[in-house]
């Protein structure tokens, strides 16, 4: 399932233990009926295989909400969307995979203020990985707002749960 890229980042949202569609409304009331909900915001991104792009040339970004309960588990949703066109560089891609978390995480604000949300950003804290060296201002962004930042190799939500999405 892949929805536009300007979709509206409140639809196209799926539970992928059932397949079932449901929008942020729905997540957000399951929120607010568990207190002990830790929620965790991750993207990422892969270029988009033919058959799922209907032969174009683009990036499948996953990006997905987990609702962590501790001692019991978690469950997540997920929404995928489409962008045409090729990344002229590194740090453009992570700023949209960071851009998208970022957006949904505002929107789940507005309806859960209460509850600290942690945004997962696809980005190495080892300096000899390429995507280190957007650590500090990622980190800065994210956390000015407001939101828990978290990077690998702690970045479950993105580099594990997402990453499973987008390919």
């Amino acid at each position: 399932m892949l929805t536009g890229e300007t979709g509206d980042k409140r639809t196209g949202w799926f539970d992928p233990l059932s397949g079932e569609p449901c929008d942020l409304g729905h997540i957000t009331s399951r929120i607010l009926g568990n207190s002990s909900y830790t929620v965790h915001v991750g993207t990422d991104s892969h270029r988009a295989k033919p058959k799922d792009s209907g032969g174009k040339t683009g990036y499948v970004f996953a990006t997905v909400i987990c609702l962590y309960e501790p001692g019991k588990g978690a469950d997540y949703y997920c929404r995928r969307t489409f962008r045409e066109g090729e990344y002229g560089n590194l740090r453009h891609r992570i700023t949209d995979e960071v851009s998208e978390s970022v957006d949904v995480s505002l929107l789940l604000m507005e309806h859960i203020p209460s509850h600290q949300i942690s945004v997962h950003a696809d980005i190495n804290s080892d300096a000899r990985h390429k995507t280190h060296s957007y650590l500090q201002s990622v980190r800065a962004w994210i956390q000015s707002i407001g939101f828990k930042f978290l990077c690998k190799p702690n970045a479950w939500a993105s580099t594990g749960v997402a990453d499973k999405h987008a390919k």
